[in-house]
């Protein structure tokens, strides 16, 4: 039987349509039946992560917990996880589904055997507070001999401000809102430029600056793609 790739979603819902929509691009089929099956489960009521990661309050790893089960149970064979800060829950998740059969896809760890491949080994790192403070990248590259550093507060907060517009509907950016990131990059003479979170991607693509860092978003595409092909082949050798 055929790998069922299954979205934990809804973090937030464009984000996670972004991720559905490189998918597509990405896998390189010709015809409707040549593309892989894909469960998504857009869970909107998943809470926010940053907030309880910074202050507390409901936990979001009940409804993560359970939109994976879901998916499992409907045949999925390969999860993905389009949202960095719920990664601060994965050991969670994985726990509670206990599952060996399941690829589970770890985004952050892909995205150092990324930089690792491409010889970035010094970047700045461009995410919510929610991940920052818990040190996800960090942990995560250092396995990969990756130095990741953290922008100043003034930028976090026009990280912050730019991903919540962004969820509450805004679509357009401008270049001149993202220059000034840029050029810190430049300033600290670091090698690249990382989308640590989903929104980023977005709000880089609208303002036309896409080519000016690596999207997570995109690593944890082609990481689902490469999987479903390997397990693709295990079926086959059966």
């Amino acid at each position: 039987m055929e790998p069922i790739i299954g979205i934990i979603g809804g973090m937030g819902p464009k984000a996670t349509l972004d991720f559905y929509g490189k998918l597509l691009k990405n896998f390189g089929a010709t015809t409707d039946q040549g593309h892989p099956r894909v469960l998504i489960d857009s869970n909107t009521k998943v809470p926010d992560r940053t907030t309880y990661i910074l202050n507390g309050g409901q936990n979001p790893l009940p409804e993560l917990v359970k939109s994976a089960k879901v998916l499992i149970d409907g045949g999925a064979t390969i999860l993905a996880m389009p949202c960095n800060t719920a990664h601060y829950f994965y050991t969670g998740i994985v726990e509670a589904i206990d599952n060996e059969s399941i690829t589970f896809i770890h985004m952050i760890d892909e995205t150092g055997r990324y930089l690792k491949r491409n010889n970035i080994d010094r970047v700045l790192l461009l995410a919510t507070q929610g991940t920052y403070s818990t040190n996800l990248y960090q942990k995560a590259l250092k396995n990969h001999e990756i130095e990741v550093v953290v922008p100043n507060e003034s930028i976090q907060n026009d990280l912050m401000k730019m991903i919540y517009d962004l969820k509450k509907g805004r679509d357009r950016f401008e270049k001149e809102e993202l220059v000034h990131i840029i050029e810190e990059a430049r300033r600290l003479e670091l090698k690249g430029i990382v989308l640590g979170c989903t929104e980023l991607p977005l709000i880089f693509e609208s303002a036309g600056m896409s080519d000016q860092a690596v999207d997570a978003t995109s690593v944890l595409v082609q990481a689902t793609i490469d999987e479903f092909y390997k397990k693709s082949m295990t079926v086959k050798k059966i």
